[in-house]
């Protein structure tokens, strides 16, 4: 029974470091697990501190694994002032790269440029 349990512990550690690469995967909590289940094998024994201890670091770990990709990506798209500066610098390239000037554009041309 020992055996079966260390494979299954190896197996749950293994694609645990699997995930840690890979995004679908939660890294941390596999890993974790790989160790409870280590833990019922005869061959080896893990006090209650160190499960506690692990516990919480693999939960830090995890639930930041998540956040940070959010804050990220947060910062990134709500940031107005980015997103008007780019838009501002792609109508004057338009502009420039097709040597247009406002005064000769017909409303339509106006509106597919975005210019007005």
């Amino acid at each position: 029974m020992d055996y079966v349990l260390i494979t299954i512990s190896a197996i749950l550690m293994l694609v645990g470091l699997i995930g840690c690469i890979l995004p679908a995967l939660p890294g941390p909590t596999l890993s974790y697990l790989g160790l409870v289940v280590l833990s019922f094998s005869d061959r080896v024994t893990f006090s209650t501190k160190f499960f506690v201890v692990w516990g919480v670091i693999a939960l830090i770990v995890t639930v930041l694994d998540y956040l940070i990709p959010i804050w990220g990506t947060k910062g990134s798209i709500h940031n107005w002032g980015g997103f008007f500066r780019l838009r501002i610098n792609l109508s004057h390239s338009e502009k420039e790269k097709f040597n247009i000037d406002n005064s000769s554009l017909s409303c339509t041309e106006s509106f597919k440029f975005g210019i007005k």
